[in-house]
């Protein structure tokens, strides 16, 4: 993680006024305030579920996907009850924390992690959960037909990347596990890491964990995002022997090329500290 701290670009949007700003959307009546729903959450199985009480109102007037369930089970006769398995416990407390206030709080951002070569383990374990957390919570959004709350944990994710610099490979792995190829949270995950320049060394830390697919679309959006002038590949960058052939080959001089060549042994300096 680099040392000190990355300006905005004062074009791109503010995920803090995005948020502020949708967060007016009129909130539910509460025409019945007494009637809860419950929902377990985790896999009851492997010991880790947990149980949430919610308005009914709160959560029927903003998912019509579970506004269709609870009125179902009410016609049978069933109890109003709901699970979730494949969201962990802090997942469905940002969950709930949405839908009352509109908004998401993130601990990472209210204590940034220091920018220290070995980060404690304590707020290592808090960054890794809480970015799980966003992209459960994204994944969820599209169960449960939330597009607002989808854009929120868009925003949040971003509120991350620009206190920390990057997201735990643990999302990229969770993400690509669970959406499909059109996505629009792969297409934000691919985007911003392209835009935010990850050291070479990140790459070299994470490879084994990062999804194959997301390098071949991280490769795909690179191209993308190129300069449209080219510069000239110097040969000798990639020489065994360094002679005197090293900076001219067929009488071409590339070291000068277009005034920038490539350099495979490129590292910034900032990364070796």
């Amino acid at each position: 993680m680099p040392k000190g701290k990355r300006q905005r670009n004062p074009s791109s949007p503010d995920p803090e006024a995005s948020m502020a700003k949708r967060s007016k959307s009129v909130p539910p009546e509460f025409s019945d305030a007494v009637s809860m729903v419950t929902f377990f959450i985790g896999n009851k199985e492997e010991g880790n579920q947990k149980k949430f009480l919610v308005h009914k109102d709160v959560i029927c007037s903003q998912s019509p996907v579970l506004k269709a369930a609870f009125d179902n089970k009410l016609t049978d006769g069933g109890t109003q009850t709901y699970a979730i398995e494949d969201v962990n416990e802090h997942t469905f407390k940002m969950f709930m924390e949405w839908l009352y206030s509109k908004t998401i709080t993130l601990v990472q951002v209210i204590t940034p992690i220091d920018n220290k070569p070995q980060i404690p383990q304590a707020q290592r374990d808090m960054k890794t959960n809480e970015d799980l957390s966003l992209c459960q919570l994204w994944v969820l959004g599209h169960k449960l037909s939330l597009p607002e709350m989808q854009d929120v944990a868009i925003e949040s994710m971003l509120r991350a990347v620009r206190i920390n610099y990057d997201l735990d490979s643990v999302v990229y792995k969770y993400a690509y596990e669970k959406t499909p190829v059109d996505s629009e949270l792969r297409k934000f995950l691919v985007a911003q890491i392209v835009a935010n320049r990850p050291y070479p060394s990140w790459f070299d830390k994470e490879r084994n964990a990062l999804p194959a697919d997301f390098l071949f679309d991280f490769a795909k959006a690179c191209l993308l995002y190129m300069p449209m002038h080219r510069a000239l590949v110097n040969p000798a960058d990639f020489y065994l022997s360094k002679g005197p052939h090293a900076s001219t080959v067929l009488g071409i001089d590339y070291s000068s090329a277009l005034g920038f060549g490539f350099d495979s042994n490129w590292e910034r300096q900032t990364d070796k500290e």
